[in-house]
């Protein structure tokens, strides 16, 4: 499976095809920015309504209890990290 970063990092990647049963799932269906009742622009409204959530939400769990990679996780959200970012903070094998 060939991934390749989501246009937002908070999604992290999306995969280019994915195939069930022999059958290839439509790129529209696994990148939605490519939909065309969503496109480009409907898919950064959604991350911003997302960013504005997590603005919201998160800074409530940077309590001194919390584990110190979950901070630099949240941290890293909130200063709307890159995906290479949090890959440094969650390494992972593609």
């Amino acid at each position: 499976m060939t991934l390749v970063p989501a246009c937002c990092p908070l999604l992290g990647y999306t995969p280019t095809i994915i195939q069930i049963e022999g059958t290839r799932i439509p790129k529209g269906f696994i990148q939605v920015d490519k939909q065309l009742e969503v496109g480009t622009d409907g898919y950064d409204a959604g991350a911003k309504i997302m960013y504005e959530f997590f603005q919201r939400e998160l800074p409530k769990f940077l309590t001194p209890e919390i584990d110190p990679l979950g901070k630099k996780i949240i941290s890293c959200c909130l200063d709307r990290g890159k995906i290479e970012d949090y890959l440094n903070l969650i390494p992972m094998t593609l």
